[in-house]
């Protein structure tokens, strides 16, 4: 059984693994798990450190930025591109436009221990269909587009559409909707907290500062990371 907390986020995310319960849940978390072996997670690295290399090319000495922003566009760049693929990246900026909504619309009525039915129209509830019918408009397309093409991508939704249960069932449109807005949301904003708070530690830290840029220097010299270099940088992990 999933907590009533949990369950607050089903208008948004439907009966995906985060709000799904019982034989339901079981079935489709046996069914996702290919989604999620160790060399299919390993080959977003390139796309991962990409999607970085660009972002931080954008940034010049001198400069002031809101550290939270920019991760928060660097970790929804980076799970649109694993996600749904290259050819959805002119969509990224209406997924955090919708996002950002959403966001506020949890934030604020997450805690309240009495909800106010989205029936009613206040102007959060409004901003959160709204937000919605936006990610679900872009999740749709985005679904029907790869299901007429004759080729499969490497990102997860690809390899979802390809996805059996033991009767050969594949998922519904609306089984790979709720799923991907699962991913979406629970592999946007928490990794970009998680950055957030690390530059933070590191700016009250500067001798752990030191510490990590000698290592990344030793390992890395100028050039950007690969996946065969994590083992190397165990400061870096920590």
């Amino acid at each position: 059984p999933k907590s009533d907390l949990i369950q607050r986020f089903r208008p948004l995310l439907g009966e995906g693994l985060l709000t799904s319960t019982g034989e339901g849940w079981a079935r489709q978390r046996k069914m996702m798990s290919p989604t999620f072996q160790h060399k299919r997670v390993q080959s977003f690295a390139a796309a991962m450190v990409a999607a970085t290399t660009e972002h931080v090319d954008r940034w010049t000495a001198g400069t002031v930025h809101s550290v939270n922003e920019d991760m928060m566009r660097l970790t929804l760049d980076i799970a649109v591109r694993t996600l749904f693929g290259s050819s959805a990246k002119d969509d990224a900026s209406r997924v955090s436009r919708a996002l950002d909504d959403v966001s506020e619309y949890f934030a604020k009525t997450i805690s309240q221990p009495i909800s106010i039915p989205l029936s009613i129209p206040t102007q959060l509830n409004r901003a959160f269909l709204g937000a919605k019918r936006e990610l679900d408009d872009i999740v749709h397309r985005i679904i029907a587009d790869k299901r007429n093409s004759t080729e499969r991508g490497p990102d997860l939704l690809s390899h979802m559409l390809d996805l059996q249960d033991e009767d050969g069932h594949r998922m519904s449109d609306k089984q790979l909707r709720d799923e991907v807005l699962t991913l979406l949301l629970a592999g946007h904003e928490t990794t970009a907290l998680t950055l957030t708070y690390a530059f933070h530690l590191l700016a009250e830290n500067p001798g752990e500062d030191a510490l990590l840029a000698e290592e990344l220097a030793r390992v890395l010299g100028d050039r950007p990371p690969t996946l065969a270099d994590l083992p190397k940088l165990v400061r870096t992990q920590q």
